[in-house]
């Protein structure tokens, strides 16, 4: 499990390690905070599925004693720790630039309930496009993911009511607790995902 999630972060080294040189000059240039979040995050999650087709990397670990399902529970796993990591690292890196460039930065400060509901937002989004990449590979899983989306969110968007109804929902749900509640849907998104996913991959020819 160890060397799956190593892995995982060692074929992004070169990547995270370009984000973090231009991190200042995003901040400086008054990125939206979460863009920021989000860009890092999705390029991450892009670049581990793109190393694993453009090197085959699934008949490789078919062929190792780990069963399809704890394959497709590490991906998960991997992707919620680097966005709980990220989460924190951006918390720091925030407060330090601001200090360090305080003239220049006029984006809202980051705070945890902030940090959370993006969080939670790269979670719900990341449970509903892993099922489509194990099931049509990188780029036309992205495809089919985007068109899936806009028809849902279409679809919501033309009626009123159900837009005051979720609306209504989510300030209910922020009531009880702004921090838990959400990480708790986004877990939850997470665990109905991943059990789609495990069945994909358990059925999926790799030969």
């Amino acid at each position: 499990m160890v060397h799956i999630l190593k892995k995982d972060l060692l074929v992004n080294k070169s990547y995270l390690w370009l984000i973090l040189a231009f991190l200042a000059a995003f901040y400086i240039m008054n990125f939206p905070t979460q863009i920021i979040f989000f860009m890092i995050a999705f390029g991450v999650l892009v670049n581990t599925f793109y190393y694993d087709e453009k090197s085959k990397a699934d008949i490789y670990y078919v062929s190792l004693p780990i069963k399809r399902s704890n394959l497709v529970l590490f991906r998960y796993l991997f992707f919620f720790l680097f966005s709980l990591c990220l989460a924190l690292v951006m918390l720091v890196v925030d407060y330090g630039l601001r200090e360090i460039f305080s003239d220049y930065i006029k984006t809202e400060r980051l705070n945890w309930v902030y940090i959370v509901g993006v969080v939670v937002m790269f979670l719900l989004f990341t449970s509903t496009l892993l099922p489509f990449l194990y099931k049509f590979g990188l780029m036309k899983g992205m495809a089919y993911c985007g068109l899936f989306l806009l028809i849902i969110i279409g679809s919501i968007m033309m009626s009123e009511s159900l837009v005051g109804f979720l609306s209504d929902l989510a300030l209910k749900i922020l009531s009880i607790n702004p921090i838990l509640m959400p990480l708790s849907i986004g877990l939850l998104f997470i665990l109905v995902s991943g059990f789609i996913s495990v069945f994909i991959y358990e059925k999926k020819d790799l030969g």
